[in-house]
């Protein structure tokens, strides 16, 4: 048996990683589910939760069936091939020759990727969405829209990277996608009913928005980092520089809510903090910690000042993914252009070498970006809309549900639990529920309320 060498050793290891990284990751599925729960109407809150789950299912399946291989495969200058579709083609070694992880390895780490990009879209669906067409519209957008633009960015031949544009994890595919997805769901689905248009109201639970942003800060330390595929120094930078600018974002939020409203929020500290992890996903690995900072801060500024753009757009985004994934996303990319430098990506002999930002005097890297977030923007939403249209015209697959649902909620029109409680499955009122778990005789023949006997 032959003795390992360091090049394979640093392979396991990286391995070893990408996996931890992957199951890390995973917590964002919840997390997203509870930061958009806690922001509506009890009466639809279930829904957004379960849906997270449905979408990471049905993302995943078609990842396996042939994302994987669109979005990553070696194709034209626009779309990967089909050959690994199914994983077919697939085998134990890396993606590419010379690659750092195994290919199964790096599937399972960036399933999650789309995952996200699509939970964050389907929020803006929220009270009066319907589910089944919605995960239909999930599993086509991925198909035409992430993968495409998964591919532009990061493929080898992929137009936008063989021209210069800079996303290090995701803040074109991801954040400004999902955002402009939102926005285009919404606008095609129209307001709700169940207030005043475009009323602005307090969520039911700020609490689970909180355990929500948690999970999802949690989750996208390990999105960050593994995306570089590989443990060395430049991997602690990107960790440090993701929690550095969303602890920048959440303070700038914090202290904005204290000058201007007198006291502090939760949901403005849980915006906050998204805010900067989503500034901070397309130039972690590229800028320095001070960068990321100030990244973190500018991107919180710009998104709580445009905190109105629905009502400037006259959209109802029930989570506000447009002003938080897409403006945030936007900036993030233009704090790229601006900071990236070479250092960050010599630091571990990294093959992406890079010309750098603004500060590299590399003047030209700004309208690059430029070309990235808005093939972005114009992809995403006018393919999102056409999604929307022609699946609403399909019979039984209406977007949204009639008037008098969407009074109810949505929790008792998709959700079985929501519609009551269940015992051996059959649904029960809450007064069923009461007399079914109460004895016929309590003690001394008095009842008891809370414990205390009462005669």
């Amino acid at each position: 048996m032959s003795e390992p060498t360091l090049e394979s050793l640093q392979y396991t290891i990286n391995t070893a990683y990408m996996l931890v990284a992957s199951a890390g990751v995973f917590v964002i599925t919840p997390g997203i589910g509870l930061f958009y729960a806690g922001m509506l109407r009890k009466n639809s809150a279930m829904q957004v939760i379960v849906q997270s789950y449905i979408t990471t299912f049905v993302v995943t399946i078609q990842w396996w069936i042939w994302g994987y291989a669109l979005a990553l495969g070696d194709g034209s200058s626009f779309l990967g091939n089909l050959n690994m579709a199914f994983l077919k083609d697939s085998n134990p070694g890396p993606l590419v020759e010379g690659g750092p992880v195994p290919s199964a390895a790096y599937f399972i780490f960036s399933v999650f990727f789309p995952v996200c990009t699509v939970q964050i879209f389907l929020g803006s669906t929220a009270e009066r969405g319907r589910m089944i067409p919605a995960q239909i519209i999930g599993f086509l957008f991925t198909t035409v829209v992430y993968c495409p633009l998964a591919y532009w960015f990061w493929a080898p031949k992929g137009w936008l990277l063989v021209l210069g544009t800079l996303d290090f994890a995701g803040g074109a595919p991801v954040h400004i996608a999902g955002g402009t997805a939102s926005l285009a769901y919404a606008m095609f689905l129209g307001p709700r009913k169940i207030t005043p248009r475009f009323h602005a109201y307090k969520p039911h639970n700020a609490t689970m928005s909180m355990i929500g942003t948690t999970l999802i800060w949690y989750g996208w330390l390990f999105f960050n980092s593994g995306t570089l595929q590989a443990v060395n120094t430049r991997t602690a930078y990107i960790m440090l520089n993701t929690h550095l600018s969303a602890s920048a974002a959440g303070m700038t939020y914090v202290i904005y809510d204290k000058i201007f409203h007198k006291k502090f929020s939760m949901m403005g500290a849980c915006e906050g903090a998204i805010a900067g992890l989503v500034a901070v996903t397309p130039s972690c690995g590229y800028v320095a910690p001070w960068a990321a900072f100030t990244g973190g801060i500018m991107t919180a500024l710009v998104c709580r000042l445009t905190i109105n753009v629905n009502k400037w757009l006259r959209v109802d985004d029930a989570i506000y993914s447009f002003n938080l994934h897409a403006i945030g996303g936007c900036m993030g990319s233009l704090v790229t252009g601006f900071f990236a430098s070479s250092t960050w990506t010599d630091m571990d002999g990294s093959k992406d070498a890079i010309a750098g930002g603004w500060i590299a005097n590399h003047w030209v890297q700004i309208p690059y970006q430029l070309a990235g977030l808005g093939a972005t923007i114009g992809w995403t939403f006018v393919v999102t809309y056409i999604l929307c249209f022609v699946v609403d015209k399909i019979p039984g697959l209406k977007l949204r549900v009639d008037e008098d649902q969407e009074l109810k909620g949505m929790d008792a029109y998709d959700i079985l639990e929501s519609a009551g409680e269940t015992i051996d499955g059959v649904i029960v009122n809450t007064t069923e529920i009461l007399v079914a778990h109460t004895p016929a005789h309590t003690p001394d023949s008095g009842s008891f309320v809370r414990g205390e006997k009462k005669e």
